[in-house]
């Protein structure tokens, strides 16, 4: 049974189709040809006054979202990707269940929200370390979801006790095998296609290490 059963809106509240289309107007996902469905993946039926966001639609989000009585999640990573298998069963299907169950919404922005200017994965990950985006890693990109920025000249090893420290979490590392010092050859990535990247970057070696951060925000 579902904790919020309020159907009626209230004039805080908004709904489901007008909070995800002021969403997709922002991050102009349009503009994205991604790996999965952009916007509303699951509609919980009721006005949006309480929302909860999160990485990852995993079910701890999901049972946290259903004891703050949210009514939607906003997430990176949604549901329905690409080349999974179709049927709403296991662990998928609980997760889903769960969130008709409780009448909340479900949100979600890949692509977009990792490239965008100024709340993107990259964005937000360059101001959280004190760098400065310069450009993007790909430059025929028309909406960069990866980039290059500049830092404070330091070794990779107080870079990465840099992020440890930002993120509450140790970042990959590949190194390139050079001694070096970190400075205008930082990256920023919230880039799915990791092995394309680490295939450019190895290319041009002893220019970049590689310190993967995908989402740490």
């Amino acid at each position: 049974m579902s904790q919020n059963t309020t159907t009626e809106p209230s004039t805080n509240s908004i709904s489901a189709e007008s909070l995800t289309q002021f969403c997709d107007e922002y991050l102009s996902a349009s503009a994205f040809k991604d790996y999965a469905p952009n916007g509303l993946q699951v509609d919980g039926g009721r006005p949006i006054q309480r929302i909860v966001t999160g990485v990852t639609a995993c079910e701890a989000l999901i049972d946290a979202a259903i004891a703050d009585n949210a009514d939607a999640i906003v997430v990176h990573h949604g549901y329905f990707w690409k080349g999974e298998p179709a049927p709403i069963t296991g662990l998928k299907g609980r997760r889903i269940r769960k969130l008709m169950q409780h009448g909340i919404s479900m949100i979600g922005y890949h692509l977009p929200l990792d490239a965008h200017p100024v709340i993107g994965n990259n964005a937000k990950l360059a101001d959280v370390l004190d760098m400065t985006i310069t450009g993007a890693l790909y430059p025929n990109e028309t909406h960069p979801v990866g980039n290059i920025a500049t830092c404070t000249p330091q070794s990779a090893d107080s870079l990465i006790a840099k992020i440890t420290q930002a993120l509450g979490r140790t970042p990959l590392h590949i190194s390139s095998n050079y001694e070096h010092h970190s400075d205008n050859n930082a990256k920023t990535t919230a880039n799915s296609e990791s092995d394309q990247t680490c295939r450019y970057l190895y290319r041009r070696r002893p220019r970049y290490d590689r310190t993967g951060c995908h989402n740490g925000l």
